[in-house]
């Protein structure tokens, strides 16, 4: 039996490690060791566009695609009439990705406040612009960076945190044996699993992190951007249930298992206000290790570990058997 670790990403406000009061000053200027690195820039027809534009946008900026929309008018000129409905061709109206976050950031400001929501909303402006938060938290420290462009200004950085100061964690942590029982049942029928469940054992999707990753790290997701797997939920009930029991404010989760004697080069996951919990449930106990900035911890069976992914952070499995 291969080893595989319930992740359980977390949207955690900080709380306990103090929220610092907002910066006044101009997010440009270097605070401390934090750089700010600019994103590239291409031009689409005389347009400057940033390098993250979503290619539909390009291939539309290109193109000029037109489409068809049928839609209810009133009385209209020149068009031929079907009862109240006029068939017209049209040039769609692009939305990139700098009209996209000025959108959402005056629907923040109207719903929740301009001020109360101030690093919030500078945090997404820096995602739409590009660029990307990077810290040295340690001078000379290769891993003690931190690396983010999805970044809110004034939580603490550090590695790791305690599992014993949270509720949720700890409840986690007390049913893990659920947790593996249920997957060991479902790994005893694993072309079943297969056949059934949802992208089971998929690698990751993002070219940066599957870089980091390589290529034989899988998971099978039961929870993505806060929205359930409606197929592998049902398949993990008991699994599903202790997550939602322990009132985890939950981002992800997912199952993630590691091949034998392989290693995860450093990496952050680029967000800051995003806090990790893992939880091992079949490990190959002292050949299994995660290190988050400069400190090395051990993976074991039903302990739980919390740390910051926008950290640089490693794992490696020495194992001989999957992690």
């Amino acid at each position: 039996m291969g080893l595989c670790t319930v992740v359980v990403l977390l949207s955690v406000a900080h709380a306990a490690a103090g929220l610092r009061p907002h910066f006044s000053s101009h997010w440009a200027r270097r605070i401390d060791h934090t750089r700010i690195l600019q994103p590239q820039h291409r031009v689409f027809n005389g347009q400057s566009a940033d390098k993250g534009t979503d290619e539909l946008n390009e291939l539309a900026l290109g193109t000029k695609m037109q489409s068809n929309e049928c839609a209810a008018f009133g009385p209209t000129n020149g068009l031929s009439m079907a009862g109240d409905y006029a068939l017209r061709t049209r040039t769609p109206v692009l939305l990139t990705e700098s009209s996209l976050a000025a959108r959402v950031d005056a629907a923040v400001c109207s719903i929740y406040g301009a001020e109360e929501t101030r690093r919030v909303r500078e945090a997404w402006a820096r995602l739409a612009r590009g660029e990307m938060v990077e810290r040295q938290l340690v001078e000379g420290s290769a891993m003690m960076v931190q690396q983010a462009n999805s970044y809110v200004e004034g939580l603490r950085a550090q590695p790791w945190h305690d599992v014993g100061k949270r509720k949720w964690a700890k409840k986690l942590e007390s049913k893990w044996r659920i947790v593996r029982d249920e997957l060991k049942a479902a790994l005893a029928d694993e072309s079943s699993l297969l056949e059934k469940g949802n992208n089971v054992w998929a690698g990751a999707v993002d070219a940066g992190a599957g870089a980091a990753y390589g290529a034989d790290w899988k998971t099978l997701v039961l929870c993505d951007r806060t929205v359930w797997d409606p197929v592998n939920s049902q398949l993990f009930p008991k699994t599903c249930e202790v997550l939602h029991a322990s009132k985890v404010p939950l981002v992800e989760a997912f199952f993630a298992k590691m091949p034998p004697q392989t290693s995860i080069a450093p990496h952050s996951d680029m967000c800051n206000f995003v806090l990790t919990y893992h939880l091992g449930i079949i490990v190959p106990e002292g050949q299994c290790d995660l290190t988050v900035g400069d400190e090395k911890r051990e993976w074991a069976n039903g302990r739980a570990m919390l740390f910051d992914t926008s950290i640089l952070h490693s794992a490696e499995n020495r194992a001989p058997v999957t992690r």
